[in-house]
């Protein structure tokens, strides 16, 4: 579900190890903005690695992006369009066409990492981020050009987003981040599901832990000491890791429905709260606020069978 990366003013680029790691979790386009001469420069709608890297060098030869603010997205499509027009950075807008431009000049950008579950494939064209960009974000800004510093309105926006972490920038080259972020070296990411093959890994062995006693977790109350645990398969882990592998799998909405490998058993969105693993095939469900359980392989209505 897409990473942000953050470099403040001060620090060197990140390495292209990094970077690349980064686009190979999620290569559905990148874009990245930074500050200059009091502006949010937005470049975006690079959809291989050489290109986008190519590109930060060579501005970086030019204007020395560490003197600069700056903020990288790297997308993994959850709605609206598989193109360089949906990639991320967005301009504070209404306009479609701002939002979808490839390269625009603004006082304020914006960058997100999520599902805005209430926008989320709600329109052919436009993702979950541009509508609420679109449709409330640029609301408050019309109100207040600087409603991203007032901490009630920093509140409501957390509270909208349900989980998600959002990035702002402006001319000046100051960031400011909403949601849970994660420091690494001397950078902010949204997530870590780009960190080496960890996560990936783990999907694949996490899915051989017991199995027998899923159905028990349904009707046993949970002590107050796994209220602090973070829990994958019924092995306590680190809160890190734990968000990291969440972040890696992509929720099943509501009215959206999966089958088990042998098409007995039906699950939908409705119904509880489902995490695919769309690589492997692999259905999760949360249980609680903390502790996500393998339920079994899936696939969907139209494969294999046809449509049921």
């Amino acid at each position: 579900m897409c990473v942000i990366l953050v470099k403040e003013v001060g620090y060197d680029l990140p390495n292209e190890n990094n970077l690349l790691a980064c686009w190979n979790k999620n290569p559905h386009g990148a874009g990245f903005m930074f500050n200059d001469n009091g502006k949010v420069i937005i470049k975006k709608g690079y959809m291989n690695f050489n290109d986008f890297y190519n590109e930060l060098i060579s501005i970086d030869k030019k204007i020395n992006l560490k003197n600069r603010g700056l903020v990288i997205h790297f997308r993994i499509a959850t709605s609206g369009l598989v193109d360089k027009g949906n990639c991320h950075p967005y301009p504070l807008s209404d306009s479609i066409n701002d939002l979808r431009n490839t390269y625009i000049e603004t006082n304020l950008g914006v960058a997100h990492n999520g599902v805005i579950t209430f926008y989320n494939r709600k329109d052919d064209t436009l993702n979950d981020t541009q509508l609420f960009v679109k449709n409330d974000l640029f609301e408050l800004y019309s109100l207040d050009k600087k409603f991203y510093l007032n901490p009630i309105f920093q509140s409501m926006i957390e509270r909208l987003i349900n989980g998600s972490r959002f990035v702002f920038l402006n001319g000046q080259g100051q960031i400011f981040k909403i949601g849970k972020w994660y420091r690494k070296d001397n950078y902010y990411f949204s997530n870590l599901n780009h960190e080496k093959n960890e996560i990936e890994i783990d999907h694949l062995h996490l899915r051989k832990s017991k199995l027998f006693d899923n159905e028990m977790k349904y009707f046993i109350k949970e002590n107050e000491e796994k209220c602090n645990e973070f829990i994958i398969n019924d092995e306590v882990v680190e809160e890190e890791f734990y968000q990291a592998f969440v972040d890696s799998l992509i929720k099943l909405e509501p009215g959206e429905s999966v089958y088990s490998d042998d098409f007995f058993e039906e699950y939908n969105g409705l119904n509880g709260e489902f995490y695919l693993d769309k690589n492997e095939k692999v259905l999760y469900e949360m249980i609680g606020s903390n502790e996500i359980m393998f339920i079994n392989n899936y696939r969907t209505k139209n494969e294999s069978y046809g449509v049921l």
